[in-house]
């Protein structure tokens, strides 16, 4: 028998908190409201409880709905009708995915800005 002491096999649970925990930003947008719930509250625990939980989980959010709104406080305030605390750090939350995917996301170029001087 091995003297070393070996490590015991992950859990099940284990392994779905860790594929949760390393989720891309594709993973993500095919979450459904449960699992995106779950990620949710691995990421920032506590943030969704009694009511608030309630209401977001009647928005009916899905992780591609989630990831839309990334970093679109508004949506989650008025639209889902969360308290300002909250919805700034689900904005923040969804900002810190959609922008933590380095391969294949370019920039958006900002089509308000005209390139052309302005003459008055």
């Amino acid at each position: 028998m091995d003297k070393q002491a070996s490590q015991p096999e992950p859990t099940i649970d284990e392994t779905q908190d860790r594929s949760l925990e390393e989720a891309t930003i594709e993973e993500v947008k095919e979450y459904n409201e449960g699992k995106l719930l779950q990620w949710i509250e691995q990421k920032r625990p506590g943030l969704l409880r009694d009511t608030n939980l309630e209401i977001f989980k009647q928005a009916f959010i899905n992780g591609d709905v989630f990831v839309d709104h990334a970093g679109d406080v508004e949506f989650f305030e008025i639209k889902c009708k969360l308290p300002i605390g909250i919805s700034e750090r689900l904005a923040k939350l969804a900002r810190e995915i959609a922008g933590g995917e380095t391969a294949g996301i370019k920039s958006k170029p900002l089509s308000f800005i005209s390139c052309a001087p302005c003459i008055l």
